[in-house]
């Protein structure tokens, strides 16, 4: 019928001390959770009740239960098995708690250490991602001026020369020339980001001027 007859005082110190059962239909008082779903294990769900109900032999399933008076949680293999005389009919049955609460912590720990690894990994795969993205792209942008500093160059070589063409087209060079020290700048702004000793300087900019520049430096390659 489901009646605790013996308990020792191992199960007392993982349950607590439990109140007189003294049918299977009582098992429901006991607090226990299945731990993949979280729900309430129900009074006919306790290994217990199974081997005596049906006869069922369970081996090591995991079940998390709140001691009675401290509520505290405890882990532990839940094993169970009928007792039977001689015609075979179920007179009784035996349960044995293995208490796995350290353990099971000792896997939450290792497993959210996994979680953080994983993540510092993924971190680092994607600053790796932008590093190449940003080296590319600063090659790009440091070429592009230095490809319109030669090209003016080229042209003051191959073409005849009036003082003013000369003029404008230094001119045009020197642009390049500082288009690439603010390049320049800009990477070492990167470092002073890092170091948290970047200062900003806001100031209004003439778009059309901006606008202009970027024309004239990639003109000698167009």
């Amino acid at each position: 019928d489901g009646r605790i007859t013996r308990v020792n005082a191992a199960n007392n110190q993982l349950w607590g001390l439990p109140p007189e059962t003294t049918s299977w239909e009582q098992y429901g008082e006991w607090v226990g959770y299945w731990p993949a779903t979280g729900e309430r294990i129900q009074a006919h769900e306790w290994a217990m009740a199974r081997a005596l109900l049906h006869g069922e032999v369970v081996v090591g399933e995991l079940v998390e239960c709140e001691q009675f008076g401290t509520g505290e949680r405890r882990f532990f293999l839940n094993n169970a098995a009928p007792i039977r005389d001689a015609s075979g009919r179920i007179i009784g049955g035996v349960v044995a708690e293995l208490d796995v609460t350290s353990r099971r912590h000792a896997e939450e720990q290792l497993q959210l250490l996994y979680v953080r690894e994983q993540a510092a990994r993924a971190s680092a795969e994607e600053a790796s991602r932008l590093k190449d993205e940003f080296l590319a792209t600063v090659s790009h942008e440091l070429r592009t001026p230095l490809t319109a500093f030669l090209g003016y160059t080229h042209l003051l070589q191959s073409r005849q020369r009036d003082e003013a063409y000369v003029s404008r087209t230094v001119e045009k060079m020197q642009r390049s020339a500082k288009a690439q020290a603010q390049l320049i700048e800009d990477l070492l702004d990167i470092g002073r980001i890092v170091s948290g000793k970047l200062r900003l300087e806001p100031r209004p900019v003439d778009l059309r001027g901006v606008v202009q520049a970027a024309l004239d430096t990639v003109r000698p390659a167009a």
